[in-house]
């Protein structure tokens, strides 16, 4: 049935041209729409024949596809397959619609039908996209199709290859990465600091106020250090690059403005009192280092000076390959050896949190106001003024030196016996940023200094020099926090007056009490010595750090023998 229908309409579209030719029109013709070139004419579909005859128009020889729509006539499916695809035709006039209908069905196909033909002739086939209407003359679906497979694996072959090329562009441009980039490839440990994974230590930080001093050779991975600091302090770090300020290590002429810069926008962290501030440079002499301590002392920062643990981080080739920036051998050899004469510190100790500075000088202050009104003291002022009847004010006599520490060992730069050592031991270097409460169980003062006395425990007498105490006294009895100095004496002297002191116990000479007070028990030692034994120690927090400040000069054997003299056992 399907099939007579399809005959019946291709009978119908004949016989309506046939008669359009032949026989003048006797009634009014549907008008049809207008294309703006060209205008089809009206066609009739009247017929008086109930059944039209089949007509003589070749029927392709292919059988159609089972399907509701008529084939298309040979010209129109040359045109279709020209465009790469069937048309699609409206579907046939039903059997039994009425005449008015059927026109208009008709008049809308013949109209479809000449449409396709002008777009057949004005649109211009893509190259290399569809083949012309003359080639696909004559050819099966079957080669039809397997002609745009071809040219589908073609166009697939053509992406791949462009993706592929695209591919191997971004691998390139990779490869080309800065100093952080590359020192991403870190070996495992190498960013291992207490800082970045003791929480007790972490806590400390985000509520203090810190400095890390970033120091490293270009392509040792300093770039990623500072990284991991930020992220780890995410919120309270403020980072201040180097690369920002147009310092770059090759050029000697960029440090001076450079330099200006950068330091102003460090004062400006400090004094706004940020958390964590992180200073990213290669910071490789030791006047740069010397200035940022001495930025951390003024505005009462706790400083750490931190070098990446890279393997690589001394090794001049690795370092020449690691680099973007344009360094030769010669070059990174001399800034490698100027970093080795800067790695060791003035000294390295335990340095208070700002909080417990605050607490502890607040302490100290009260105890030196107390101590200059008791009348006992009064009667021995001649210890410190030179002269019984003159009146002396103890927080004026003694001056504050920076910030408060108990220093474990003196290196002076690496010149000490057994700075170096001390340096590469292991706990040295595992304690590095580790936090550490000190117990404080006394305060004590002489004509030259005063401080307060530091009981270690187990754990930090790992850190603590064998040499540091004379034979016959216990290992860390030395240990100590400088609350201040008299004029023209050294913070060094504190310890040595500490030790003269625990050394008159020891041979029992036991000392003057004075008197009981809230904190604790007075004691006079003679020779202007003082201490008050607290009953409940001081419990200061505090971080294993170094301290870097400004090298004097040799001065002769004149400076050396001044500084003997301040620096005496009482």
């Amino acid at each position: 049935m399907e099939n007579q229908d399809v005959i019946q309409d291709q009978t119908v579209n004949s016989t309506a041209e046939d008669q359009k030719q032949e026989e003048p029109q006797s009634e009014p013709v549907v008008a049809t729409k207008q294309e703006p070139e060209q205008q089809p004419e009206p066609v009739s579909a009247e017929s008086n024949d109930p059944e039209p005859e089949k007509t003589a128009e070749p029927v392709p020889e292919k059988k159609p596809e089972e399907t509701t729509e008529p084939p298309p006539e040979p010209e129109k499916e040359q045109n279709a397959q020209a465009e790469g695809q069937v048309a699609k035709t409206e579907e046939p006039a039903p059997e039994n619609a009425p005449k008015g209908e059927v026109d208009k069905i008709l008049e809308k196909t013949v109209d479809h039908e000449q449409d396709k033909k002008v777009e057949a002739k004005i649109e211009k086939p893509e190259p290399h996209a569809q083949p012309e209407p003359n080639e696909v003359a004559g050819k099966s679906e079957a080669e039809v199709a397997k002609q745009k497979e071809a040219e589908s694996k073609e166009q697939e072959n053509q992406t791949g290859k462009q993706e592929e090329a695209e591919s191997k562009e971004e691998e390139n441009q990779d490869k080309q990465v800065s100093d952080d980039a590359q020192a991403t490839e870190i070996a495992e440990g190498s960013l291992s600091f207490t800082f970045l994974e003791d929480e007790a230590t972490m806590v400390l930080v985000r509520s203090s106020r810190t400095l890390f001093i970033v120091r490293g050779l270009p392509g040792s991975g300093k770039s990623k250090l500072a990284s991991t600091i930020n992220t780890t302090y995410q919120g309270l770090c403020t980072v201040i690059c180097a690369d920002n300020h147009g310092i770059k290590p090759e050029k000697s002429s960029t440090f001076a403005e450079g330099f200006k810069g950068m330091d102003a926008a460090i004062v400006e962290c400090l004094t706004s009192e940020k958390e964590v501030v992180v200073v990213d440079d290669t910071n490789h002499t030791h006047s740069r280092v010397a200035r940022l301590e001495e930025l951390a002392e003024e505005h009462r920062y706790l400083a750490f000076f931190v070098e990446p643990r890279t393997p690589w981080n001394r090794n001049v080739e690795q370092l020449c390959r690691k680099t973007h920036r344009k360094l030769d051998k010669n070059q990174m050899q001399s800034m490698v050896n100027t970093m080795s004469e800067t790695s060791l510190p003035f000294f390295f100790g335990w340095f208070l949190f700002s909080s417990y500075q605050d607490k502890l000088r607040s302490m100290a202050s009260d105890f030196l106001k107390m101590l200059g009104n008791l009348d006992a003291f009064k009667k021995h002022i001649g210890d410190f003024s030179g002269d019984p009847e003159k009146e002396v004010d103890l927080e004026q006599y003694f001056s504050d030196k920076g910030a408060l520490h108990c220093t474990t060992k003196f290196c002076d730069y690496g010149k000490e016996q057994g700075a170096k050592e001390y340096m590469e031991k292991q706990e040295v270097r595992e304690s590095y940023g580790r936090a550490s409460e000190l117990e404080l169980t006394a305060l004590f003062i002489t004509p030259r200094t005063a401080g307060a006395q530091v009981s270690l425990s187990e754990a930090q007498l790992q850190l603590w020099p064998e040499d540091s105490e004379k034979e016959d006294l216990p290992r860390g009895s030395r240990a100590h926090v400088t609350l201040g100095c008299a004029e023209g004496v050294e913070p060094v002297q504190t310890g040595l007056d500490l030790l003269e002191i625990i050394a008159q116990k020891k041979r029992g000479e036991e000392g003057e009490k004075i008197q009981e007070l809230d904190l604790g028990a007075l004691t006079y030692y003679g020779k202007g010595a003082w201490m008050l034994s607290l009953k409940e120690p001081i419990r200061a927090q505090s971080c294993f750090s170094s301290y870097y400040g400004p090298k004097k000069g040799d001065g002769g054997k004149e400076s050396e023998k001044k500084k003997k003299l301040k620096c005496t056992v009482m």
